[in-house]
């Protein structure tokens, strides 16, 4: 039976390295989301980016049929929302906790300062959106 959903976890997604994650939760506001709250709605005006201190999400999109396509699960170590805050657009994917997760949240302003002022983060961020 073919499923519907599409649900793909690589383990070789890149982490951001400790030092940079240091840094990245400097400016960061720390919340918690339970399991099945939404951290990202997609459709959604927001521009914040978080980075998964603990925990793992699942991202979906809602498709014009009202049918939820699951694309993936991302865990600690790992950032989320960087593309509103690029590109400025409305979000495109739902983000939902999969178990208690641990989030570190930062402002586009600052996400964006950290990718103009800090190398070795650009690097990652460019490694990690190819």
């Amino acid at each position: 039976m073919i499923s519907d959903e599409l649900t793909y976890r690589d383990v070789s997604d890149i982490q951001l390295p400790y030092e940079i994650a240091q840094i990245f939760m400097q400016g960061a506001l720390r919340i918690k989301r339970s399991i099945g709250q939404n951290i990202i709605t997609q459709s959604d005006n927001t521009q914040d980016v978080f980075y998964i201190q603990s925990g793992s999400v699942e991202i979906s999109i809602q498709a014009p049929n009202a049918k939820e396509f699951i694309f993936r699960e991302m865990g600690a170590g790992s950032i989320i929302g960087e593309l509103s805050a690029i590109d400025g657009a409305k979000r495109s994917l739902t983000v939902c906790a999969l178990e208690d997760t641990v989030l570190y949240k930062v402002s586009p302003k600052y996400f964006l300062s950290l990718v103009e002022t800090n190398r070795e983060f650009s690097r990652w961020l460019t490694h990690s959106l190819v």
